[in-house]
């Protein structure tokens, strides 16, 4: 890519450049660096490709600074606005060029300005390509005064410009100075977190102190840098002379998916400012942060009762006289599908047309091969009021809704032409519940080789989880995300028993390796469908209540607390069971002594039981023989002859008494 060189205020200096194609405007270099410069820069060097679209640096970025630096998303800060052709830029803190070959693809004439040497370098590299983007050593009080430059693009910069300071001089004077360095009819391009941005609210960590809540209670301890809220922003700009338009940007300025103005919040498709952004806002440094509150539930809250415009978590200004026109006023929105494969990236522009809301939808990059295994194909729509996502009514509902829409929803699925490439992308997120009627919209990808049924368990797999990131575990009878697919896969009178989800999983992780950039042709397609896999087997066996509106951390706090309460009662409970075993223990003990003792005695007892028997029976013995000795005696004559006498003496002596 080459497009035509001018001249511009710091290019009319004739500094020459240095063995690496940057121009030094003075040595009082500012070292602040990542430690991914080389890194970075080698990833660069190796590229054939360095655009800002570029899918082999987009896949090459492995860690956090990496991703920062070479992501697709990076340059949707800048794509997002109109920017005039030709126009004169000057941009302050380029980094390692990221935005400035954003800015230069625009076909601006950019003077990228950069105080850390190494990073310059990069910057060079990324742009070396581009005759009208120049790259320069420096501080903005190395720019002349009296330069003029059409754009002044500040993205990441500010909040670190007072090293943390509350003193509001060192930011008035930045801003200040900018301003003198404006043309007429120019504008300062600012991007910047907000102190107040609604994932600070629902816990995350501070972005440059690293503490939870730090920006809300207004920077209490000494950090690198620090942010404003929207009115303390506008001050500042006030004060120097610059008029501003605030528009937002989603998850923040830095990798931003959804750019919205505040027109958006107070029309039909207000809903667009909470459905689009992905959320949690992703933690790019930091572990996962507390769980606090649902971020999500928290934004649209706060959009609903009419604090959007104040609590976005990043805000893009654009600040001058008034007459620059980088928004128009019918554009209400613009969103970037930029995490895709270059093929596949969009851009969405909701724009206001008589009375009625359109998505303008159209390629990043045109031109791009695309696998023939997956279609995809951008479209415009109307926006239809007064409806609401399938998902969403889901949420809002119960079971008997959630049986009654999904049933719907799987007669739409049913209801495609059994011909041709198949709508894969109608699962629920994509249907709209509008007067009792469902709504197949935003039917983006196709593809050969998918029925009705595997239509169906994608939905099923993708709403399971959905529902697990925006309803409380409570509200479903089961305790995983997998158990909840079968639940509903239960309501829609799903068919496919358990093992559909292996092959679900299976199915979604070629599409989304194939979205994402893999060649499946390359060595590393096995590898990034295997990734994907497990991802989603991992997703899939999360308890419900780890999600977003799982127990969160108050309630994990209170539980902890009531467990650590009923310690010293179960403590206490446990020393008189052990109290009780012992006392038991002793009394089995003693019991087992006197049951030894009284075996003993009865034993001894037995011994005299047979001793006393034997005695007995010898007794019986003797008394026996004695009865066969009386019996011989009796038989004798002497015997016989005594007994007569003894007859007639009874006799007489009855005969007496009866006289």
């Amino acid at each position: 890519m080459n497009t035509e060189a001018t001249a511009t205020s710091l290019r009319a200096l004739g500094v020459a450049p240095d063995e690496h194609g940057v121009r030094w405007l003075s040595r009082r270099e500012y070292h602040w660096v990542d430690g991914e410069e080389d890194r970075v820069a080698a990833i660069v060097s190796a590229a054939a490709d360095r655009s800002s679209c570029s899918d082999e640096l987009a896949a090459a970025a492995t860690s956090w600074p990496e991703r920062y630096h070479l992501s697709r998303s990076r340059a949707n800060v800048v794509r997002a606005l109109s920017l005039p052709p030709g126009s004169s830029v000057l941009e302050i803190g380029a980094g390692c060029g990221a935005i400035s070959r954003g800015l230069g693809e625009a076909g601006l004439q950019v003077d990228a300005l950069e105080p850390t040497a190494r990073r310059a370098q990069v910057a060079r590299l990324r742009t070396a390509d581009l005759a009208n983007v120049e790259v320069f050593v420096g501080h903005l009080d190395d720019v002349p005064e009296d330069a003029r430059y059409d754009l002044v693009v500040v993205v990441g910069v500010l909040e670190y410009v007072g090293r943390g300071t509350s003193d509001r001089q060192p930011y008035l004077d930045f801003l200040g100075a900018i301003a003198h360095r404006l043309a007429e009819g120019g504008a300062l391009v600012l991007a910047i977190e907000n102190q107040l941005g609604v994932k600070y609210l629902a816990g995350a960590k501070e972005d440059h102190t690293g503490r939870v809540f730090d920006g809300i209670e207004g920077y209490p301890s000494p950090g690198p840098a620090r942010t404003f809220s929207r009115q303390a922003l506008a001050g500042l700009l006030d004060e120097v002379g610059l008029s501003s338009t605030f528009l937002h940007a989603f998850p923040d300025y830095k990798l931003p998916r959804l750019v919205f103005s505040d027109a958006l919040l107070d029309g039909p498709a207000a809903s667009l400012a909470w459905r689009v952004p992905h959320f949690p806002s992703p933690e790019w440094v930091d572990p996962p942060r507390p769980r606090y509150a649902d971020e999500a539930s928290t934004w649209r809250t706060l959009v609903e009762a009419g604090l959007g415009a104040e609590t976005a978590n990043s805000f893009l200004v654009v600040a001058g006289d008034g007459r620059a026109h980088l928004w128009s006023d019918d554009r209400l929105a613009t969103f970037f599908s930029s995490e895709r494969r270059a093929a596949f990236a969009t851009r969405t522009d909701v724009v206001a047309v008589d009375g009625a809301v359109e998505l303008a939808r159209t390629r990043l990059v045109e031109g791009r091969p695309t696998p023939p295994t997956l279609e995809h194909r951008p479209v415009s729509e109307p926006f239809l009021d007064g409806g609401v996502d399938m998902v969403t009514a889901i949420v809002a509902g119960d079971d008997r809704d959630t049986e009654r829409l999904v049933h719907a929803w799987r007669d739409l699925v049913r209801a495609q032409p059994a011909d041709g490439p198949t709508a894969i992308d109608l699962v629920p997120r994509n249907v709209l519940v509008s007067g009792g009627e469902v709504l197949a919209i935003d039917q983006e990808w196709w593809a050969d080789g998918w029925g009705p049924d595997e239509v169906t368990a994608r939905g099923l797999l993708l709403l399971a989880h959905e529902l697990g990131q925006r309803c409380r575990p409570q509200r479903w009878p089961v305790t995983t995300v997998r158990e909840l697919a079968l639940h509903l896969g239960d309501l829609a009178g799903w068919s496919g028993g358990t093992e559909w989800i292996a092959s679900a999983v299976g199915r979604e992780a070629v599409v989304q390796a194939l979205v994402a950039g893999v060649d499946p042709e390359s060595s590393a397609w096995a590898g990034a469908v295997a990734e994907h896999a497990q991802a989603w087997r991992e997703l899939l066996a999360q308890p419900l209540t780890d999600g977003p509106l799982g127990l969160q951390e108050h309630e994990r706090r209170q539980d902890a607390e009531a467990r650590a309460a009923t310690v010293p009662v179960l403590a206490a409970e446990l020393d008189d069971w052990r109290q009780r075993a012992e006392d038991q223990r002793r009394a089995t003990e003693q019991g087992e002594l006197e049951v030894r003792s009284l075996t003993e005695e009865l034993s001894a007892e037995r011994s005299r039981h047979r001793a006393v028997r034997s005695d007995l029976e010898a007794v019986h013995v003797e008394l026996a023989e004695t009865r066969r000795e009386l019996a011989a005696v009796y038989a004798t004559r002497t015997m016989r002859a005594l007994r007569v006498p003894r007859k007639l003496y009874r006799s007489g002596r009855s005969a007496s008494r009866s006289r």
